[in-house]
Protein backbone atom coordinates (compact mmCIF):
# COMPACT_ATOMS: atom_id res chain seq x y z
CA UNK A 1 0.00 0.00 0.00
CA UNK A 2 1.65 3.38 -1.33
CA UNK A 3 2.21 5.98 1.78
CA UNK A 4 1.19 9.55 0.95
CA UNK A 5 2.24 12.41 3.72
CA UNK A 6 -0.43 15.10 3.13
CA UNK A 7 0.47 18.63 4.20
CA UNK A 8 -2.07 21.13 4.35
CA UNK A 9 -5.35 18.72 5.16
CA UNK A 10 -7.41 21.31 7.10
CA UNK A 11 -7.14 24.10 4.85
CA UNK A 12 -10.04 24.50 2.43
CA UNK A 13 -7.94 23.81 -0.50
CA UNK A 14 -6.75 20.54 1.31
CA UNK A 15 -9.25 19.15 2.82
CA UNK A 16 -10.88 19.03 -0.55
CA UNK A 17 -7.87 17.49 -1.68
CA UNK A 18 -7.45 14.68 0.91
CA UNK A 19 -11.19 13.97 0.69
CA UNK A 20 -11.00 13.13 -2.82
CA UNK A 21 -8.03 11.34 -2.55
CA UNK A 22 -8.97 9.18 0.29
CA UNK A 23 -12.29 8.28 -1.49
CA UNK A 24 -10.61 7.88 -5.05
CA UNK A 25 -7.51 5.87 -3.40
CA UNK A 26 -8.75 3.49 -0.64
CA UNK A 27 -5.29 1.00 -1.17
CA UNK A 28 -3.23 4.23 -0.12
CA UNK A 29 -2.47 4.78 3.45
CA UNK A 30 -2.94 8.65 4.04
CA UNK A 31 -0.69 10.56 7.10
CA UNK A 32 -1.85 14.20 7.35
CA UNK A 33 0.73 16.87 9.17
CA UNK A 34 -1.19 18.61 11.36
CA UNK A 35 -0.29 21.53 13.58
CA UNK A 36 -2.31 20.54 17.03
CA UNK A 37 -5.01 18.65 18.52
CA UNK A 38 -7.72 20.70 17.23
CA UNK A 39 -6.48 20.14 13.69
CA UNK A 40 -6.58 16.33 14.84
CA UNK A 41 -10.69 16.46 15.69
CA UNK A 42 -11.20 18.49 12.36
CA UNK A 43 -9.99 16.04 10.49
CA UNK A 44 -11.75 13.40 12.05
CA UNK A 45 -14.93 15.20 11.61
CA UNK A 46 -14.69 16.37 8.15
CA UNK A 47 -12.16 13.50 6.23
CA UNK A 48 -13.17 10.49 8.65
CA UNK A 49 -16.34 10.63 7.99
CA UNK A 50 -16.52 7.13 6.01
CA UNK A 51 -16.23 4.03 7.59
CA UNK A 52 -15.64 2.13 4.82
CA UNK A 53 -12.90 3.74 4.04
CA UNK A 54 -9.49 3.76 5.83
CA UNK A 55 -9.01 6.34 8.30
CA UNK A 56 -6.16 9.57 7.67
CA UNK A 57 -3.51 8.77 10.21
CA UNK A 58 -2.96 12.72 11.84
CA UNK A 59 1.08 13.21 12.72
CA UNK A 60 1.18 16.57 15.33
CA UNK A 61 4.28 18.66 13.93
CA UNK A 62 5.16 22.09 13.04
CA UNK A 63 5.69 22.77 9.75
CA UNK A 64 8.64 24.51 11.26
CA UNK A 65 10.13 21.37 12.47
CA UNK A 66 11.90 21.09 9.65
CA UNK A 67 14.12 17.82 10.26
CA UNK A 68 10.98 16.11 11.46
CA UNK A 69 9.52 16.86 7.79
CA UNK A 70 12.53 15.80 5.98
CA UNK A 71 12.04 12.27 8.10
CA UNK A 72 8.77 12.25 6.76
CA UNK A 73 9.24 12.98 3.66
CA UNK A 74 11.97 10.10 3.50
CA UNK A 75 9.58 7.35 4.92
CA UNK A 76 6.53 8.47 2.81
CA UNK A 77 6.03 7.05 -1.39
CA UNK A 78 4.41 10.61 -1.82
CA UNK A 79 4.26 13.87 -0.15
CA UNK A 80 1.66 16.38 -1.20
CA UNK A 81 2.23 19.97 -0.18
CA UNK A 82 -1.04 21.84 0.00
CA UNK A 83 0.57 24.04 2.98
CA UNK A 84 2.81 26.39 2.19
CA UNK A 85 3.59 27.94 -1.11
CA UNK A 86 6.60 29.99 -0.45
CA UNK A 87 8.17 28.77 2.66
CA UNK A 88 12.23 28.12 1.94
CA UNK A 89 12.73 26.25 4.87
CA UNK A 90 9.69 24.16 4.31
CA UNK A 91 11.17 23.27 0.28
CA UNK A 92 14.45 22.77 1.91
CA UNK A 93 13.17 20.23 3.92
CA UNK A 94 10.85 18.12 1.57
CA UNK A 95 13.75 18.22 -0.95
CA UNK A 96 15.92 16.84 1.39
CA UNK A 97 13.61 13.74 2.54
CA UNK A 98 12.69 12.95 -1.16
CA UNK A 99 17.00 13.14 -2.00
CA UNK A 100 17.81 11.21 0.91
CA UNK A 101 15.31 8.24 -0.10
CA UNK A 102 16.47 8.41 -3.46
CA UNK A 103 20.24 8.65 -2.83
CA UNK A 104 19.08 5.12 0.40
CA UNK A 105 17.51 3.39 -2.81
CA UNK A 106 13.95 3.53 -2.66
CA UNK A 107 13.47 5.25 -5.70
CA UNK A 108 12.79 8.17 -7.79
CA UNK A 109 10.32 10.29 -5.20
CA UNK A 110 6.85 11.73 -6.30
CA UNK A 111 6.25 15.28 -5.24
CA UNK A 112 2.83 17.18 -5.73
CA UNK A 113 3.59 21.15 -4.74
CA UNK A 114 0.74 23.68 -4.76
CA UNK A 115 1.50 27.14 -6.00
CA UNK A 116 -0.80 29.63 -7.22
CA UNK A 117 -1.81 31.67 -10.47
CA UNK A 118 -0.74 34.90 -8.72
CA UNK A 119 2.41 34.29 -10.04
CA UNK A 120 1.00 35.17 -13.47
CA UNK A 121 0.02 38.93 -12.15
CA UNK A 122 0.63 41.58 -14.06
CA UNK A 123 1.63 44.41 -11.78
CA UNK A 124 -1.11 46.42 -12.67
CA UNK A 125 -2.34 48.67 -10.20
CA UNK A 126 -5.57 50.93 -12.11
CA UNK A 127 -7.94 47.79 -12.20
CA UNK A 128 -8.30 47.95 -16.12
CA UNK A 129 -8.03 44.75 -18.06
CA UNK A 130 -4.65 45.13 -20.38
CA UNK A 131 -5.73 43.93 -24.17
CA UNK A 132 -1.79 43.68 -25.11
CA UNK A 133 -1.05 41.92 -21.76
CA UNK A 134 1.03 38.44 -21.84
CA UNK A 135 -1.52 35.12 -21.75
CA UNK A 136 0.42 33.14 -19.79
CA UNK A 137 0.31 28.93 -20.66
CA UNK A 138 1.66 26.33 -19.06
CA UNK A 139 3.04 25.08 -21.88
CA UNK A 140 7.24 23.88 -21.50
CA UNK A 141 7.90 27.72 -23.31
CA UNK A 142 5.95 29.68 -21.32
CA UNK A 143 7.01 27.83 -18.09
CA UNK A 144 10.50 28.17 -18.66
CA UNK A 145 10.13 31.94 -19.00
CA UNK A 146 8.84 32.18 -15.31
CA UNK A 147 11.37 33.98 -12.64
CA UNK A 148 12.02 34.01 -9.53
CA UNK A 149 11.24 37.59 -9.30
CA UNK A 150 7.41 36.57 -9.65
CA UNK A 151 5.05 35.58 -6.67
CA UNK A 152 5.39 32.16 -5.99
CA UNK A 153 8.44 31.99 -8.22
CA UNK A 154 11.87 31.56 -5.70
CA UNK A 155 10.08 28.10 -5.22
CA UNK A 156 8.90 27.13 -7.72
CA UNK A 157 11.57 27.84 -10.13
CA UNK A 158 13.28 26.06 -7.53
CA UNK A 159 11.77 22.87 -7.79
CA UNK A 160 11.64 22.82 -11.26
CA UNK A 161 15.33 22.97 -11.70
CA UNK A 162 15.49 20.18 -8.51
CA UNK A 163 13.80 17.90 -10.93
CA UNK A 164 16.35 18.04 -13.32
CA UNK A 165 18.66 16.30 -11.05
CA UNK A 166 16.42 12.99 -11.88
CA UNK A 167 15.51 11.99 -7.75
CA UNK A 168 11.91 12.91 -8.17
CA UNK A 169 8.85 13.31 -10.47
CA UNK A 170 6.93 16.17 -9.40
CA UNK A 171 3.70 18.37 -10.60
CA UNK A 172 3.72 22.20 -9.87
CA UNK A 173 -0.08 23.07 -9.71
CA UNK A 174 -0.98 26.65 -9.65
CA UNK A 175 -4.91 27.07 -8.99
CA UNK A 176 -6.95 30.27 -10.01
CA UNK A 177 -9.24 31.32 -7.11
CA UNK A 178 -11.08 28.77 -5.68
CA UNK A 179 -14.50 28.32 -4.98
CA UNK A 180 -17.17 26.19 -3.67
CA UNK A 181 -17.64 24.84 -0.27
CA UNK A 182 -14.98 22.81 0.94
CA UNK A 183 -15.25 19.60 2.84
CA UNK A 184 -13.96 21.06 5.86
CA UNK A 185 -16.46 24.46 5.92
CA UNK A 186 -13.62 26.73 5.30
CA UNK A 187 -13.83 29.92 3.26
CA UNK A 188 -10.87 30.42 0.67
CA UNK A 189 -8.46 33.00 1.54
CA UNK A 190 -9.66 35.04 -1.74
CA UNK A 191 -13.18 34.95 -0.24
CA UNK A 192 -11.97 35.50 3.71
CA UNK A 193 -9.94 38.79 2.55
CA UNK A 194 -12.70 40.53 -0.07
CA UNK A 195 -15.65 39.81 2.85
CA UNK A 196 -13.15 41.28 5.80
CA UNK A 197 -11.78 44.25 3.39
CA UNK A 198 -16.04 44.58 2.68
CA UNK A 199 -16.96 44.28 6.39
CA UNK A 200 -14.36 46.94 7.32
CA UNK A 201 -15.35 49.76 4.85
CA UNK A 202 -18.73 48.89 5.11
CA UNK A 203 -18.94 48.57 1.69
CA UNK A 204 -17.43 46.97 -1.18
CA UNK A 205 -14.91 48.09 -4.05
CA UNK A 206 -13.17 47.93 -6.90
CA UNK A 207 -9.98 49.84 -8.54
CA UNK A 208 -10.99 52.35 -11.66
CA UNK A 209 -13.35 50.32 -13.76
CA UNK A 210 -12.91 46.38 -12.33
CA UNK A 211 -12.58 44.94 -15.89
CA UNK A 212 -9.26 43.57 -14.64
CA UNK A 213 -9.52 39.71 -15.01
CA UNK A 214 -8.15 36.44 -13.26
CA UNK A 215 -9.16 32.74 -13.26
CA UNK A 216 -11.67 30.76 -11.38
CA UNK A 217 -11.91 27.56 -10.22
CA UNK A 218 -14.16 24.96 -7.77
CA UNK A 219 -12.61 23.75 -5.34
CA UNK A 220 -13.81 20.17 -5.89
CA UNK A 221 -12.71 20.39 -9.70
CA UNK A 222 -9.34 21.21 -8.16
CA UNK A 223 -9.12 18.08 -6.38
CA UNK A 224 -9.92 15.99 -9.08
CA UNK A 225 -6.99 17.44 -10.67
CA UNK A 226 -4.72 16.15 -7.69
CA UNK A 227 -6.63 12.66 -7.82
CA UNK A 228 -5.28 12.49 -11.73
CA UNK A 229 -2.07 13.88 -10.62
CA UNK A 230 -1.48 11.23 -7.97
CA UNK A 231 -2.52 8.36 -10.53
CA UNK A 232 -0.03 8.98 -12.64
CA UNK A 233 2.85 9.14 -9.48
CA UNK A 234 1.75 6.36 -8.69
CA UNK A 235 1.77 4.90 -11.90
CA UNK A 236 5.56 5.33 -12.26
CA UNK A 237 5.89 3.48 -9.32
CA UNK A 238 9.66 4.69 -8.51
CA UNK A 239 10.73 5.14 -12.18
CA UNK A 240 11.76 8.62 -13.64
CA UNK A 241 8.59 10.02 -16.16
CA UNK A 242 9.93 10.47 -19.34
CA UNK A 243 7.57 13.41 -19.50
CA UNK A 244 9.99 17.11 -18.86
CA UNK A 245 9.62 18.30 -15.62
CA UNK A 246 8.67 21.96 -17.40
CA UNK A 247 5.46 19.64 -18.81
CA UNK A 248 4.60 19.30 -15.36
CA UNK A 249 3.99 22.72 -14.29
CA UNK A 250 -0.09 22.58 -14.35
CA UNK A 251 -2.22 25.69 -14.46
CA UNK A 252 -5.75 24.81 -12.39
CA UNK A 253 -8.17 26.79 -13.84
CA UNK A 254 -11.89 26.50 -15.40
CA UNK A 255 -13.26 30.01 -15.89
CA UNK A 256 -10.21 31.99 -17.19
CA UNK A 257 -11.21 35.81 -17.44
CA UNK A 258 -13.59 36.86 -14.96
CA UNK A 259 -13.76 40.69 -14.46
CA UNK A 260 -13.45 41.56 -10.45
CA UNK A 261 -15.94 44.06 -11.30
CA UNK A 262 -18.20 40.93 -11.79
CA UNK A 263 -17.06 40.01 -8.31
CA UNK A 264 -17.50 43.24 -6.72
CA UNK A 265 -20.82 43.32 -7.74
CA UNK A 266 -22.44 40.10 -6.70
CA UNK A 267 -20.08 40.08 -3.40
CA UNK A 268 -22.22 43.60 -2.61
CA UNK A 269 -25.35 42.61 -3.85
CA UNK A 270 -24.80 39.14 -1.06
CA UNK A 271 -23.73 41.12 1.90
CA UNK A 272 -26.46 43.56 1.59
CA UNK A 273 -28.91 40.62 1.70
CA UNK A 274 -27.34 39.59 4.66
CA UNK A 275 -26.99 43.32 6.38
CA UNK A 276 -23.65 43.30 6.43
CA UNK A 277 -22.90 46.72 4.70
CA UNK A 278 -24.65 49.46 3.68
CA UNK A 279 -24.96 49.64 0.05
CA UNK A 280 -25.97 46.84 -2.46
CA UNK A 281 -23.85 48.75 -5.56
CA UNK A 282 -20.23 48.62 -5.16
CA UNK A 283 -17.95 51.84 -5.65
CA UNK A 284 -15.26 52.39 -8.11
CA UNK A 285 -12.09 53.88 -6.35
CA UNK A 286 -8.91 54.58 -6.88
CA UNK A 287 -5.92 52.48 -6.10
CA UNK A 288 -4.95 54.50 -3.33
CA UNK A 289 -8.33 54.56 -1.86
CA UNK A 290 -8.84 50.85 -2.51
CA UNK A 291 -5.78 49.99 0.15
CA UNK A 292 -2.74 48.04 0.10
CA UNK A 293 -4.59 44.22 0.40
CA UNK A 294 -7.29 44.97 -2.29
CA UNK A 295 -4.38 46.84 -4.54
CA UNK A 296 -2.73 43.30 -4.62
CA UNK A 297 -5.45 41.19 -5.10
CA UNK A 298 -8.02 42.89 -6.96
CA UNK A 299 -6.75 45.38 -9.40
CA UNK A 300 -4.37 43.32 -11.10
CA UNK A 301 -4.70 40.49 -14.21
CA UNK A 302 -3.58 37.24 -14.36
CA UNK A 303 -4.73 36.04 -17.95
CA UNK A 304 -4.13 32.10 -18.41
CA UNK A 305 -4.81 29.92 -20.75
CA UNK A 306 -4.71 25.76 -19.30
CA UNK A 307 -3.34 23.61 -21.36
CA UNK A 308 -1.52 20.29 -19.37
CA UNK A 309 -4.42 19.79 -17.14
CA UNK A 310 -6.94 19.28 -20.30
CA UNK A 311 -4.15 17.07 -21.58
CA UNK A 312 -4.20 14.75 -19.01
CA UNK A 313 -7.65 14.04 -18.97
CA UNK A 314 -9.17 16.65 -16.85
CA UNK A 315 -12.80 18.31 -17.06
CA UNK A 316 -14.04 20.43 -14.73
CA UNK A 317 -17.74 19.30 -14.27
CA UNK A 318 -18.87 21.29 -11.01
CA UNK A 319 -20.82 24.62 -10.44
CA UNK A 320 -19.39 27.84 -11.70
CA UNK A 321 -18.19 30.93 -9.50
CA UNK A 322 -21.71 32.22 -10.03
CA UNK A 323 -23.67 29.01 -9.03
CA UNK A 324 -21.94 28.86 -5.65
CA UNK A 325 -21.18 32.21 -4.81
CA UNK A 326 -24.37 32.93 -2.20
CA UNK A 327 -22.50 29.67 -0.20
CA UNK A 328 -19.49 31.24 -0.33
CA UNK A 329 -19.84 33.94 1.32
CA UNK A 330 -22.09 32.74 3.91
CA UNK A 331 -19.02 29.83 4.89
CA UNK A 332 -17.03 33.33 5.13
CA UNK A 333 -19.35 34.99 7.19
CA UNK A 334 -19.16 32.31 9.79
CA UNK A 335 -16.26 33.02 10.37
CA UNK A 336 -15.86 36.62 10.29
Amino acid sequence: MPSILFLGATGFIGGAVLAHLQKSFPNSTFMALVRNERAVNVVNKFINVDSALPKVATIVASLEDIERVADLAYEADMVINVADSDSVPLRDGLLRGLKRRYDNGKGVASFIHTSGAAIYWDGTQDGKFNDSGKVWTDEEADVRSLAEKMVHGPIDCSLLKAQEEGYMNAFIVCPSCAHGVSPVRRASVYFKSLIGDALQKKRVVYVGEGSNVTGMIHVNDLASLYGILVWNLLGAAGRLLSSSPYGRYIIASAENRVPYKTVATRLAQELYKHGRIDDPEPASVSSGEAGPLLQVITAQNAIVNPKQAYALGWTPTHPTLAETFADDVMVALEAA
